[in-house]
């Protein structure tokens, strides 16, 4: 009976393995209670006490509400996971108040696998969430725009716009002038309330190749007065760009300021025996070292212009053996800030406006009776813009008249008996081509290519005419070793004219001067001004012709043109003051701002147009 007994009371003793099955038994069983009740909580419909504004009961309202509305819901408050400032906000709290949280199929059953999915999404938007809560108690939020921060106050051309001034007028005639005002604006919006930006505005006209520039001025406030004349009849389009922010003007000034270039140049310099050779950088301000003995001054090297580089760290080599120089494309700018101007300059502002200007097809702007060969030379300093338009690819002068014709007999006639004389870069060279061409010219020195640097050229014609080119002197931005002494200064070659002479000297400085500072630029056109003041004594039938800058809108061209036209312009008039009634200045900024001009170099129809403009403005006589 004992052992019985004791084998009865074995029976209820639970081994190990027993526990296990029992522990495992009751997790399923309470699982399946969990699953049940979310099945409860997903199929009834919604009550009002489900949106409290208790953040915990809003997450697990997330969490068993569905898949569908959970994806749905942080869809909606995403910001408010991401922005920590919003996440106790009032408004993101209440605006699902009174909104069901479920959708449509609101008795769609959630699997346990879609269940899992839901908490891990929602496990790792809080990990995230309180990661950047963390860092941004820590860190500031650097996406938030400083109120003192000088570049959100930077003009930008996509959120500028402007308004017509008499936008009721539905029709105009040729001869008047269409009005508007722009409204400079930031990146965010905000009104600009200084001036000092450069804008252009111009009207063209594709299907009659018609284009005339316009004028804007600034008002100092942040806005600016527009207006373009209507030279012609029909239906042209009115374009208005940002042309360059007075920040990324700053910005380029600056760095010419600082390191006397815009574009890194440098000094080769090569010993008596030809064994030792060193590159160094170079240009016209001595900022290359804080010592004098670490510089050379080439300044009495380069025909007295100023002009600066390092020592050469061979001990063989001395300032004395300069013998070239070589320009680069590395910039002074910091490259930064040279990609943030590639993408804010020449942009257009709004969108085109079409108008209606009346009266018959080919009707265009009466030109006045006086001939522009007689008019006073002093004119062409002051004269107003537009200077002129183009219409059916023919560039017309509103200042003045002339019959002069694209001929060859009627150049011929014109400069029979006169040698040519141009000076300056790859845009007189320009001109050589198309007088050679139309003078049925022959070079008796190499001829001239069509690359980016050529030696002194000449050619002549049976016609007793001739012409000879040079390159202007230092700056001179080859990407390739330049001996210095085919860089002469212009002044020099002026010097070099003599007594009784008629030839007809064109001088350009502008795509290499633009890249350097502005005293620097006047010093060269001072010592022109001299030397053409010597000229005109000894030889007072020579015509001087100022071939003006042109404007230009390449990408990848940083300099801020319009900026420096204006400056160039003034340094021009201010320095040759006293010879404006002998000296010619040719404005070809117009002409090349309405034909929307690109490149560096302008496409050959404009440079006929502007060699024509020259001989209109240059021969006495009026040839038909």
């Amino acid at each position: 009976m004992e052992g019985s007994q004791k084998k009865r009371k074995r029976l209820f003793v639970l081994t190990p393995y027993q526990i296990i099955l029992a522990c495992i038994g009751t997790v399923f069983l309470t699982w399946n209670v969990i699953l049940y009740r979310t099945k409860m909580t997903v199929t009834r419909e919604p009550q009002a006490k489900d949106y409290v504004s208790d953040e915990s009961r809003k997450v697990n309202t997330w969490i068993t509400q569905g898949s569908n509305q959970y994806f749905f819901e942080t869809d909606k408050t995403s910001r408010s996971i991401i922005n920590p400032a919003k996440v106790n906000s009032s408004s993101s709290r209440s605006s699902n108040v009174g909104k069901p949280p479920l959708e449509s199929n609101s008795e769609e059953y959630i699997s346990k696998k879609d269940l899992m999915k839901i908490l891990d999404e929602f496990i790792r938007k809080r990990d995230k969430y309180r990661k950047i809560t963390e860092q941004s108690e820590l860190i500031p939020d650097k996406s938030k725009p400083k109120e003192n921060d000088s570049s959100n106050f930077s003009a930008r051309a996509r959120r500028s716009l402007f308004q017509v001034q008499n936008p009721s007028k539905n029709f105009f005639r040729v001869g008047e002038k269409f009005r508007l005002t722009i409204f400079m604006k930031d990146k965010l919006g905000r009104n600009i309330t200084l001036g000092g930006d450069f804008l252009r505005m111009w009207m063209k006209e594709t299907s009659v190749n018609a284009h005339v520039s316009g004028v804007v001025t600034d008002n100092g406030d942040g806005t600016y007065s527009g207006e373009v004349l209507l030279p012609w009849a029909g239906q042209p389009t009115i374009h208005v760009a940002l042309s360059h922010t007075k920040n990324d003007v700053n910005s380029v000034t600056n760095a010419i300021n600082n390191y006397g270039i815009l574009n890194k140049m440098y000094a080769q310099f090569v010993s008596k025996d030809r064994l030792v050779q060193e590159s160094v950088p170079c240009g016209p301000l001595p900022v290359f070292s804080l010592r004098k003995e670490n510089m050379c001054n080439l300044t009495r090297l380069n025909y007295g212009y100023y002009w600066y580089s390092a020592k050469p760290s061979s001990p063989k080599l001395s300032c004395g053996d300069w013998v070239a120089i070589r320009g680069t494309n590395n910039l002074t700018v910091p490259g930064q800030i040279a990609d943030r101007i590639r993408y804010t300059q020449h942009q257009p502002i709004g969108e085109p406006i079409q108008i209606t200007v009346i009266g018959k097809p080919g009707y265009v702007l009466k030109r006045k009776p006086n001939l522009c060969s007689r008019r006073p030379r002093e004119n062409t300093w002051r004269e107003p813009s537009p200077s002129g338009f183009n219409y059916q690819d023919k560039w017309t002068i509103t200042g003045c008249q002339s019959n002069l014709t694209k001929t060859v007999r009627n150049y011929h006639k014109c400069l029979t008996g006169r040698h040519l004389m141009i000076m300056g870069d790859s845009n007189t060279r320009s001109f050589v081509h198309i007088f050679v061409s139309m003078l049925q010219m022959f070079y008796l020195t190499k001829p001239m290519p069509g690359g980016s640097w050529h030696d002194f050229v000449y050619a002549e014609n049976q016609y007793n005419n001739s012409l000879s080119w040079y390159p202007h002197g230092s700056p001179f931005f080859a990407n390739f070793l330049v001996p210095k002494y085919k860089l002469q200064p212009v002044s020099k070659h002026l010097d070099e004219v003599g007594s009784g002479n008629n030839s007809v000297i064109i001088i350009h400085l502008w795509g290499h001067f633009m890249r350097i500072p502005y005293d620097v630029f006047r010093l060269h056109v001072r010592k022109i001004r001299v030397s053409v003041e010597k000229l005109l004594l000894r030889s007072p039938d020579v015509d001087i012709v100022i071939k003006g800058p042109h404007a230009m809108t390449y990408f990848d061209w940083i300099t801020p043109v319009d900026a420096i036209w204006l400056e160039h312009k003034r340094i021009w008039f201010e320095e040759f003051n006293g010879l404006h009634d002998k000296v010619l200045f040719i404005n070809y900024w117009d002409m090349t701002v309405g034909i929307e001009n690109i490149d560096i170099h302008p496409e050959e129809t404009v440079i006929w147009s502007q060699v024509h403009l020259l001989m209109q403005l240059l021969c006495r006589n009026s040839y038909k």
